[in-house]
């Protein structure tokens, strides 16, 4: 099917029952002043009327609520004896139920409590409520991340009184765990991390308590510990006090215990006792409330996640619990904790950077993303979206899967290349027939084609199928090779022009501008005595020094244009910002020339372009893109046969570049000499 006709298909949407609204949860993990929760508002007030309407003219006599709520609740239209006492109370309802936000900034967190309350003023005030007939709002859902206090007097004070002493302990260790929570926020999975202190405290308690099993399940005489202490294995003494644990059906409650525990001395101390203890109640109570909206699981995530990389103190911990490249880009961490908190079939909304849907090192990433979820809309935006930092930007909607085996296709809107793109964007959301070339549907599962599967949606589905079908680049006939890095070029380099041609002082491939076929060679490197003084820097790294100095292909590996090569003559070397391919057998040498006519290509470049964060590589200022040896070791080449096919055409070329350029440098120095 093309891609007009996949569009034009019907989209099956599964059956979900009505929900009572005040149970629909919203969420923004990182809210700051909390601009989403705004929008949210808007929405939730017509929600909650469509419920009215729909519970008044009985066609649809119950919604489904949360399980906690059972049937305790009365209905909307039993809770208020006229739909206008009604409307008046859904503002503090929107506030009370309905939306969350968490910042780790405590003035944001002001900022945004206000702004819901002022939304909440401006319905009351629009539907003529007289501020004496406003219903009082008596909490909110915008939470601070701060780490719990750390007066450790005063949390030997709390702790010593509860009952069973364990308790008390898992409360110190799980203070502890919140030490992060100030800088890392919701990243910090702190309902986790108590349920890890909880199992390693189980785990202690069954060893000493109960007994232990042989292989086939069966009950020994002695616990594990006395069996342990027999075979002279050490015995790490436990710092836990669980001698008044009677049977393991406190396990079961522990980690209801702690939050009752939390919630009780937050509630009681804050009114009394010294205004230490009280401050030390109030942090307290605000760490609670950090802890508490983490357990909760939400309808709904949107959020404009941070750009950049996380504080040193979180780096180790984000490595550890989402993966290596989590610090150099934190809206990825971001994404995959939001569908962590998600319900079953829940969705999460972002407006992030795009760099994580196609660079390499987020595969993994990518991968686990479309495991746990169904990408519905992906709308690639690119630059322009916000003020001052020049970063490319990717709007992503996605749904929790129920079933992994289901692959639905996602819709894929291109608005890379134009400024109106909210206007744009509106014209391809109504069906305008114009932007039919700009909307693109696909199955994820048809990225993993592609090295490292990059979403790179803007391809019909034969591209892929060359990924499969034809050989990598890198394989026994060709390789792909960085050079040297010296460390220090000022010393171990010259301008072309600065020393006669030389045997000790080659020419060496340093990247430079966009060209294809040829490109001068302006550097030359100090390799006397066969690279003498360079081997004996030990600073200095001469990767792949066998291959230097042969005939092959160079490219600029770091670059905000697309992707060029030209031809590599004998006696030069390589670089790593100027890298090169060699044919690895004499027999295949002239065929070097086919390769460098397929690479420059229009076919190569959309491949190339598919596996990198091709973006808007028409800006000058640009994101610079990084063509690796790894990366075009993997591009897909055709056979030898039709390589062979393209040498001469391609010879030619690069002798007609190598005689412009030489026109070119002669013009320039005629304008030398006049000036």
């Amino acid at each position: 099917l093309s891609q007009e006709e996949l569009l034009r298909q019907t989209v099956y949407i599964q059956h979900r029952p009505l929900k009572d609204p005040r149970d629909i949860k919203m969420l923004d993990p990182a809210c700051g002043s909390m601009h989403f929760g705004l929008y949210a508002f808007d929405l939730f007030e017509k929600i909650y009327i469509e419920a009215w309407d729909l519970e008044e003219a009985g066609s649809y006599e119950k919604f489904v609520s949360d399980a906690s709520v059972g049937s305790k609740r009365q209905s909307l239209c039993q809770s208020y004896e006229t739909k206008e006492r009604f409307l008046a109370d859904v503002p503090r309802l929107i506030i009370e139920h309905n939306i969350h936000g968490v910042d780790i900034d405590p003035r944001a967190v002001q900022v945004a409590g206000l702004s819901l309350w002022l939304r909440a003023q401006k319905s009351w005030s629009d539907n003529a409520i007289s501020p004496n007939n406003r219903p009082l709002i008596q909490r909110s859902n915008i939470v601070c991340a701060e780490s719990m206090p750390g007066e450790k007097e005063l949390l030997k004070e709390f702790t010593s009184q509860i009952q069973p002493c364990v308790l008390g302990q898992l409360i110190t260790e799980i203070f502890e765990k919140m030490e992060l929570a100030g800088e890392a926020g919701t990243l910090l999975k702190i309902e986790e991390e108590i349920e890890s202190v909880i199992a390693e405290a189980k785990k202690e308690w069954e060893k000493i308590t109960l007994k232990a099993k042989d292989k086939r399940g069966d009950e020994l005489l002695f616990t594990q510990s006395v069996l342990d202490e027999t075979k002279n294995i050490p015995i790490q003494q436990g710092s836990l006090d669980l001698s008044d644990i009677a049977d393991a059906q406190f396990w079961e409650q522990a980690e209801h215990l702690i939050m009752v525990e939390l919630e009780r001395y937050a509630a009681s101390t804050t009114s009394e006792g010294s205004s230490k203890k009280r401050l030390f109640a109030s942090d307290a109570a605000k760490g609670f409330a950090f802890i508490d909206l983490c357990r909760k699981r939400f309808d709904v995530v949107l959020m404009n996640p941070p750009f950049g990389e996380c504080s040193p103190k979180t780096e180790e911990y984000l490595n550890l619990k989402y993966g290596k490249p989590s610090a150099r880009a934190i809206y990825a961490p971001f994404i995959s904790r939001a569908n962590a908190l998600t319900l079953e079939n829940g969705l999460v909304g972002a407006l992030s950077a795009r760099g994580a849907y196609f660079l390499s090192t987020y595969d993994s990433w990518r991968q686990q993303l479309t495991e746990n979820n169904q990408i519905t809309t992906f709308i690639d935006l690119g630059y322009g979206i916000f003020e001052g930092p020049k970063i490319e930007i990717v709007c992503i909607i996605l749904r929790k899967k129920i079933d992994n085996s289901i692959d639905s296709s996602a819709m894929f809107i291109r608005l890379l290349d134009v400024k109106d793109k909210e206007g744009l964007l509106r014209r391809c959301v109504n069906g305008d027939e114009e932007t039919i070339t700009r909307i693109f549907s696909h199955h994820t599962s048809s990225f993993t084609s592609i090295p490292t599967s990059p979403f790179a949606y803007w391809y019909p589905d034969k591209f892929y199928g060359l990924f499969k079908n034809w050989m990598p680049l890198k394989s026994d006939i060709f390789v792909t090779c960085q050079g040297m890095s010296t460390t220090d070029d000022f010393r171990y380099m010259r301008l072309r022009e600065e020393i006669v041609e030389h045997a000790e002082w080659p020419l060496i491939a340093k990247g430079g501008e966009y060209a294809t076929y040829y490109s001068s060679l302006d550097m030359r490197i100090n390799w006397g005595e066969n690279g003498r003084d360079l081997k004996g820097n030990k600073k200095a790294v001469l990767r792949n020094h066998t291959h230097y100095f042969k005939s092959g292909i160079t490219w600029t590996e770091g670059t905000t244009s697309c992707f060029s090569s030209r031809y590599l003559p004998d006696g030069s070397a390589i670089s790593g910002s100027g890298q090169g391919i060699y044919s690895l057998s004499d027999n295949t040498s002239e065929v070097i020339f086919g390769l460098l006519g397929y690479l420059n290509s229009r076919l190569s470049h959309v491949i190339i372009e598919s596996m990198v964060s091709s973006g808007d590589f028409s800006r000058a200022d640009g994101v610079v893109r990084h063509y690796s040896t790894d990366l075009i070791g993997r591009v897909p080449i055709p056979s030898l046969e039709t390589l062979n096919k393209i040498i001469e055409p391609a010879k030619k070329l690069h002798t007609i570049q190598e005689k412009i350029s030489s026109l070119l440098n002669y013009q320039e120095d005629d304008l030398l000499i006049v000036v």
